[in-house]
C-alpha cells in the first residue's frame, strides 16, 4: 500500500458531497473546495502518514478592502464534511481523525479547514 492508495480512498470518500476535490495541490482558479495531501509514509510492516483535508471558504470581503473569514459557511462545511472523514474505511489502513482547525491563506482570501488524519497502513 502506498501514500496514494490513502490519497485516493479519502478522494473517493468525499468526491461527490458537494465541492470539487483535489489531490495534493489547490488550483488557482478553483473557489471553494477540498484538497488532500499527505507528508511522507514511514516505517515498514507499520506504515504511518498524516493527511491533511483542506477544505476552502471564500472570505467575506469589508469596505477598506480586507477580508474576514467566513465562519458561518466554514461552520456549514465543518458539519457536513468531518463526519465522513470519521467513518473512511481502507482495506489494511486505519483512519484517525486526529485534530481540526481554521487556517488563513490571505494571498487570495480565503481560509481553510484543517482536518489532519493519522493513517496506519498494515503491510502485508
Amino acid at each position: 500500500m502506498t501514500i496514494f492508495n490513502a490519497i485516493n480512498s479519502v478522494y473517493s470518500a468525499l468526491n461527490g458531497q458537494g465541492l470539487p476535490v483535489h489531490k495534493l495541490v489547490k488550483p488557482a482558479e478553483s473557489g471553494e473546495c477540498v484538497v488532500i495531501n499527505a507528508l511522507p509514509l514511514t516505517g515498514s510492516v507499520l506504515k504511518r502518514c498524516y493527511m491533511n483535508v483542506n477544505i476552502y471558504a471564500k472570505d467575506l470581503l469589508v469596505a477598506d478592502g480586507a477580508s474576514l473569514p467566513n465562519t458561518a459557511r466554514l461552520n456549514v462545511l465543518a458539519g457536513q464534511y468531518a463526519p465522513i472523514l470519521e467513518k473512511i474505511i481502507i482495506n489494511n489502513a486505519y483512519l484517525y481523525l486526529e485534530s481540526e482547525g481554521i487556517e488563513a491563506d490571505s494571498a487570495i482570501k480565503f481560509h481553510y479547514l484543517n482536518f489532519r488524519l493519522l493513517c496506519n497502513l498494515i503491510e502485508e
